[in-house]
Formats: C-alpha cells, sequence, structure tokens
C-alpha cells in the first residue's frame, strides 16, 4: 500500500509456537489490513498455521469494496 504506516510484531514462546500481527493503514485513515497468525510445529519437516485477515475501509478508499473479504485461514506445510 503507498503511503501507508505499516508494521509487524512476533512473538516466539517456545521454538514450536510463534504468534505474529501484522497490520497496515493508510495515511489518511481510510483504509485498514491486518493479519494475526499462530503458527505450531508439529513435526521437524510439518507446521501447522492458523491465523485471520481483516479488511475494512471507506467506500470511497480503493481498499473499501474489499471490506467483504475479513476471513479466517489455515495452512498445512511440509518442508523437505
Amino acid at each position: 500500500l503507498s503511503k501507508s504506516f505499516n508494521g509487524r510484531v512476533a512473538w516466539t514462546p517456545t521454538a514450536k509456537q510463534t504468534l505474529s500481527g501484522e497490520w497496515y493503514l493508510r495515511q489518511t485513515g481510510t483504509a485498514f489490513i491486518t493479519r494475526i497468525i499462530y503458527s505450531r510445529r508439529l513435526a521437524d519437516s510439518l507446521r501447522a498455521s492458523m491465523g485471520w485477515n481483516w479488511i475494512t475501509g471507506q467506500t470511497d478508499d480503493p481498499i473499501g469494496p474489499y471490506s467483504v473479504n475479513s476471513f479466517l485461514n489455515w495452512q498445512l506445510r511440509y518442508s523437505f
């Protein structure tokens, strides 16, 4: 996003778990996107993640019409 404030924060309480959050706020305050993810290592090469994405904005902002696209996600990743 151009002309926006963004940030990321992550917390790793153990070697197997991570909780992270990212956000993007348009400089004018007309749009906001955030993502919160919890990730856990299940085995040496297997990781599961669950998260929530939230999109909001005013109708005159290009991001605004996508506010109905907020969703939960789940991912299972295998690394070899």
